[in-house]
């Protein structure tokens, strides 16, 4: 794996909170929540795998997500999609 071809994503908006009337971003604790929530939800679908490692000197995370891709939209907003629904030259 080619670590120096990691992009960061570009998305359109942040997830916001909407409570009584009011909305707001959520806190690190619930966007965590969030993530943690879609994992899941995700593992049951495309085979999640997770490992921790160290990126240039700072502790990661990573998730592999099976049989998806990301990709770019018209606007250049990063996609995820299904593999099945993007064309590779994989060999």
């Amino acid at each position: 794996m080619d670590l120096d071809a990691l992009k960061s994503a570009k998305l359109p908006a942040a997830i916001q909170i909407h409570r009584h009337g009011k909305s707001r971003p959520p806190d690190v604790h619930e966007a965590m929540a969030m993530v943690r929530g879609a994992i899941g939800t995700l593992a049951e679908l495309s085979g999640v795998r997770i490992i921790n490692a160290v990126f240039r000197g700072r502790p990661v995370g990573v998730v592999f997500f099976g049989n998806t891709c990301f990709g770019e939209d018209e606007e250049g907003f990063t996609t995820f999609e299904k593999a099945e629904l993007i064309q590779t030259d994989v060999h």
